[in-house]
């Protein structure tokens, strides 16, 4: 995603939009706002709105894992120097600790926008040699580097290769003078960087890109002895605004770097402490390099996968969610082989609008990586079927938002209702992604059931949760209801096993609800058993006959439907799957518990004279509303419907009677169902 002008507002408001493509694009602005000015199109901004998160950066822990290297190669100037981006070995022109060495000491800081205080991480520390006015920032100058050093997880100075034991300079300057020791701190290592863009000032060289650089405003330390130990204690990095955001920037993508060893549980190839962005890379890290321009700059936020650069207007290096959102497409293109498809996203695109599948997958996943990193999902944990604020959300793994809050709803741990009943951790997801190259969620759900990850129906549910529906059939249990909220435009689906042979019934409670149900014998809901479609707000129920020469046991597959003509807004419903236990005999009273957690009953009543007939009546106990219905049977074609069965009439104090006279020998079914919300109490039943 790109992002052309800073968010504003509520975060909710402005969270639900998006805008753009990776290549081309503008930012698209909430519902009620004008938009941004869109970004030039040869700066090959992806624009994007994805929400303004409250995020704070995790504290520092201790050494990160994977190992952070460095490689001093790459400065200007130095030995052997290599090109930005080539990740290389470890090789440095550290100065080995001896004898005729100083050694110096310190921790770093800086202060974010926040005016928070942090560890500057993983800076790339150079000792210098002043020989005359201090070498500026980022121009070359006649100072020497006489020694290098990092800043380890707390900021503390430590030696640029085993990242543990102190930091040691040449204790001679190139006159065989003592050294007058100031630092100089620089946004990279070989994991990742942040550089000032190049620059082609008019009627002078070109500039090319470097990372940035500070010097903190620390005194030198003059004609330092030799063996002597500098302290530079600790300190505030300063330096200007730039600087300040780029450190920012840089310790945020520390922030998914420290992620990753808690995504790679993968135990081929085996675990390494050397393991980079790519699992198929090693020491050999490629680099992430991040392009910081000046604020409002006009570049906006994107990654470029043509400069395999991560580009940011200076606005966007204080926003966490966006950093870690574009450094997620650049992991992408690294995992893919730099093969990464064009997004698909038209050049203004919404987090809550369909699009493509391409657009969805690649939006998703990266917002997903930021989220998971930093621990904050907001909006998107509540996101579901009938999600509307401030507009209607669009359905399926077309939506980008979508696929971000079922990739998020799979890794944590927090269960959303009502369908959220997964959590795994970020480790499988990740594995998938690196494993395989994906064009579409779909795609990728189908390599994550090749890599031998659940995909059953918890996981799915949690898809289905986030209106993405690949096959998830929610198992009912008999005798227990299960109450959903409006059914989507495709309907609800379920699973269930017939287990008993005799009567069973599936039963749909739809007070002030128009709302039909269908029973299917396959998964792919192809042969269907039965419709109760009864016109109006009317309970509507499926019963069947199993056995011996009627429908077998075993599985079925209900749909619950809103119908066509219903007016809105509907209600809420339940639906509760029942099976035969007992059985009515002759003018032998028969007690059956029911409530709102019991809303549907089925016993069997045996005929064995055809034509004669039998009355039935069935007495709520207090605070409860009933109805009754009979079933007759019929071989194997022994399934009814409300239409179907034989109804009953209302009597006194809210008793159901019915009379019929049957056509029949054998089991006929005896329904009793519970409309709305209802006091346990017994239901008798009486046979004459």
């Amino acid at each position: 995603m790109t992002y052309a002008s800073k968010p504003s507002g509520h975060r909710r408001a402005w969270g639900i939009l998006c805008a753009a493509a990776i290549v081309t694009g503008a930012l698209t602005a909430p519902p009620l706002a004008s938009p941004a000015e869109a970004a030039p199109a040869s700066s090959a901004d992806e624009s994007t709105s994805l929400p303004d998160l409250e995020i704070a950066l995790p504290t520092a822990t201790g050494e990160a894992k994977p190992r952070v290297r460095f490689d001093t190669r790459k400065r200007p100037g130095a030995p052997g120097a290599k090109a930005a981006g080539d990740g290389g070995g470890t090789q440095s022109a550290k100065v080995p600790c001896g004898p005729g060495t100083g050694k110096i000491g310190g921790t770093a800081q800086y202060t974010d926008h926040a005016q928070t205080v942090r560890p500057a991480r993983w800076l790339l520390v150079e000792i210098m040699d002043q020989d005359g006015a201090r070498d500026q920032p980022g121009v070359p100058g006649d100072d020497d580097v006489i020694g290098y050093a990092a800043t380890n997880q707390k900021g503390e100075f430590v030696d640029v290769e085993d990242l543990t034991s102190g930091a040691c300079f040449a204790q001679e300057d190139e006159v065989g003078g003592k050294p007058d020791v100031y630092l100089r701190l620089v946004t990279e290592n070989n994991q990742w960087a942040v550089y000032e863009p190049p620059k082609a000032p008019p009627g002078q060289p070109a500039v090319p890109e470097r990372a940035y650089e500070v010097i903190p405003p620390l005194a030198t330390k003059n004609d330092v002895p030799p063996g002597a130990f500098t302290d530079f204690a600790t300190f505030n990095i300063a330096g200007e605004e730039q600087f300040r955001r780029a450190v920012y920037a840089y310790d945020q993508v520390n922030v998914v770097w420290e992620w990753l060893p808690d995504v790679w549980p993968w135990p081929n190839p085996p675990a390494s402490p050397d393991r980079c962005w790519d699992v198929d890379e090693f020491a050999a890290c490629k680099q992430k390099i991040m392009h910081l321009y000046p604020e409002n700059a006009g570049k906006g936020a994107n990654y470029n996968p043509v400069l395999d650069r991560v580009i940011l207007d200076g606005q966007f290096a204080d926003e966490p969610f966006v950093v870690a959102h574009e450094l997620a497409h650049a992991i992408m293109d690294d995992v893919y082989q730099d093969q990464m498809p064009g997004s698909g996203c038209p050049p203004v695109h919404q987090v809550h609008k369909s699009y493509s599948a391409l657009c969805a997958w690649q939006e998703g996943f990266a917002s997903w990586v930021a989220i998971d990193a930093y621990g904050v999902a907001d909006w998107y944990e509540t996101a579901t079927w009938g999600t509307g604020s401030p507009e209607p959300w669009a359905d399926g793994d077309t939506v980008e938002g979508r696929v971000t809050s079922a990739m998020v709803d799979i890794s944590d741990v927090t269960d959303e209702k009502p369908w959220d009943r997964h959590g795994e951790g970020a480790a499988l997801l990740w594995s998938t992604f690196q494993l395989h190259q994906s064009s579409s969620f779909q795609q990728f759900w189908t390599q994550r059931a090749a890599d031998g990850f659940d995909v059953s129906t918890n996981v799915l549910a949690s898809l289905y949760q986030n209106t993405i529906d690949y096959g998830f059939r929610e198992p009912m249990t008999a005798g227990t209801p299960i109450f959903r909220s409006v059914p989507n435009p495709n309907g609800h689906n379920y699973s269930l096993n017939t287990k008993t042979a005799g009567w069973s019934v599936i039963a749909l409670d739809t007070p002030n609800a128009d709302y039909d149900l269908t029973v299917f014998d396959d998964k792919n809901q192809t042969a269907k058993v039965a419709s109760s479609e009864t016109a109006g707000t009317t309970d509507e129920f499926v019963a069947m006959e199993s056995g011996p020469g009627k429908r077998p046991l075993g599985d079925y597959y209900p749909r619950v439907t809103k119908a066509a003509e219903a007016p809105t807004p509907a209600k809420n419903y339940s639906l509760q799957f029942a099976e035969s236990q007992t059985s009515l005999a002759k003018l032998l009273p028969l007690k059956i518990t029911m409530s709102t957690t019991n809303k549907a009953a089925v016993v069997k009543t045996e005929v064995t004279q055809p034509g004669v007939p039998i009355t039935i009546t069935a007495t709520p106990a207090a605070g409860q509303t009933i109805d009754l219905f009979v079933v007759q049977p019929g071989g194997a074609g022994s399934v009814r419907t409300r239409a179907t069965a034989i109804p009953s009439t209302t009597g006194p104090a809210g008793a159901r009677t019915l009379t019929f006279t049957p056509q029949f020998t054998g089991a006929h079914g005896v329904i009793v169902t519970i409309s709305g919300i209802a006091l346990e109490g017994q239901v008798s039943l009486l046979r004459k």
